[in-house]
């Protein structure tokens, strides 16, 4: 059968995005099809890197860091002989004739593959000193940026101290990345580097240690920022310096100038709340919501912003740590728009709480298709209204406190069979008992609705029961 070359294409990028190996088996159908997965398949080839496998990880990155470097040309590989560095001695692979030019097709540079990922570079390259191993790295950046036939579109800078901006093609090649994940402490000559290059960048990933006025400009000069996540590392000893906060007013600022124009948003609540009161009123457009509170301090925000947030286009909504009163606030605020909420909480100061929780979710989110919710056996039947009001569930996960039996898992399965809605076909329920002629009896039930996805817990312990009841 001969496809057309569209069509080709996107049955190969439906499987690239179902992350299978369909798509090396596509590699040896023909010529046309091998020219056609290339490109896909080497835009972001880091996620050929097996990391919960090192030893396979370090074998798929020597073989990655091979194909890199054949790609020097033969100026680079001169220059790096004169410093004593024979850099296919080291990998131990012949040199020879590459059927692609595979840098070319590159749309991400991640630079912690290279540096923290398992500490591959040093790995790969032990033989050498750190100033060794930097020309080496520096060549291969001059490769990077050489390339023009695609632009880069992802970059990860964490850590890297190479002016890699300077270099040949680098204003080209740089020039629509719209993806930066970067350290606050990264050196501000990149940032600002970056800063004349790059104008397009929609998605921010920021490690936040210390104030960093260029990252700063950076951000601010972008034209629509859509993606902010930032994870803020601090000194314990620097919980009460005023100047920490201070240091944070630039980029708080600077995200502050596109708060129309948001639409996710992760950000952990430690001492930056009068930032987050400012931001939040602004927040016109956001559709995802991801807000990590703290394990040691019991922050209630009710006064800071709840009153003023009011995020009507919101449908993701992801809290840990936070308190049932500043949750259930946030839901009242939403519009009926929710579609997913992911709660990993359980301070309540009063055992009602929780069951208002969940009241609030059936009364105001009668979207919702996904749920992980705190669950115990006084708020059954509120949990028993919610599968009523909300119709469109596909998904849950349930959890409870493990420290004590809960043997209300019998009366949950009852009511997951008779309220459940149809379309329902996730199910996660984390240190809940049942009797096994109940959970015999769940399963043998649910047999004419939509099947359990295999990662669900009864699928899981359906076969550990079979077990059992053969013992």
């Amino acid at each position: 059968m001969i496809f057309n070359q569209d069509c080709l294409t996107l049955i190969i990028e439906e499987l690239y995005n179902n992350k299978n190996n369909s798509l090396f088996s596509c590699l040896l159908v023909n010529r046309n099809w091998c020219k056609t997965v290339i490109p896909i398949l080497w835009r972001n080839p880091w996620i050929l890197l097996n990391i919960n496998n090192n030893q396979n990880f370090l074998k798929n990155a020597k073989l990655l860091l091979n194909i890199i470097l054949l790609h020097l040309s033969e100026e680079s590989k001169n220059y790096l002989k004169n410093q004593g560095i024979d850099i296919f001695l080291t990998l131990n692979y012949k040199q020879k004739n590459l059927l692609f030019d595979y840098l070319n097709f590159f749309r991400y540079i991640k630079h912690r593959n290279f540096i923290n990922g398992n500490n591959i570079y040093e790995k790969v390259f032990y033989n050498y000193n750190n100033n060794q191993r930097n020309l080496i790295m520096q060549e291969i950046y001059k490769i990077f940026m050489s390339k023009q036939q695609y632009k880069i579109k992802f970059l990860d800078i964490s850590g890297i101290s190479l002016p890699f901006y300077k270099y040949p093609g680098a204003e080209i090649r740089l020039l629509e990345i719209h993806e930066l994940h970067c350290k606050s402490d990264d050196d501000p000559n990149l940032f600002n580097g970056l800063s004349k290059i790059c104008k397009l960048i929609q998605k921010f990933f920021i490690i936040y240690s210390n104030s960093n006025d260029e990252l700063a400009k950076l951000i601010e000069l972008q034209y629509k920022v859509k993606y902010i996540k930032i994870i803020y590392i601090s000194d314990d000893n620097d919980d009460d310096n005023n100047n920490n906060m201070n240091d944070r007013l630039l980029i708080d600022q600077a995200i502050m100038k596109h708060s129309k124009t948001i639409i996710y948003l992760d950000l952990m609540i430690e001492k930056n709340l009068n930032f987050i009161n400012d931001l939040f009123s602004k927040l016109f457009n956001l559709k995802k919501l991801i807000l990590h509170g703290s394990l040691f301090y019991r922050l209630d925000l009710n006064e800071y912003f709840i009153s003023s947030f009011h995020p009507i286009n919101l449908q993701i909504l992801q809290l840990c740590s936070l308190k049932f009163s500043t949750i259930i606030k946030i839901i009242q605020n939403t519009e009926s728009n929710l579609q997913v909420i992911w709660l990993d909480s359980n301070k309540y100061d009063n055992i009602n709480q929780p069951g208002q929780l969940i009241n609030i979710i059936s009364q105001h989110c009668p979207s919702l298709k996904y749920l992980k919710i705190f669950l115990k056996d006084r708020y059954l039947h509120n949990f028993k209204d919610l599968l009523i009001n909300c119709s469109l569930l596909e998904g849950i996960i349930i959890y409870t406190d493990n420290l004590f039996l809960n043997y209300f898992g019998d009366e949950l399965l009852n009511i997951l069979i008779n309220f459940t809605p149809m379309n329902l076909h996730k199910l996660d329920l984390n240190f809940c008992k049942f009797k096994f002629e109940s959970f015999i009896s769940f399963l043998n039930n649910w047999k004419n609705r939509k099947e359990l996805l295999k990662n669900s817990i009864p699928i899981k312990v359906i076969i550990l029961l079979m077990i059992i009841k053969k013992l």
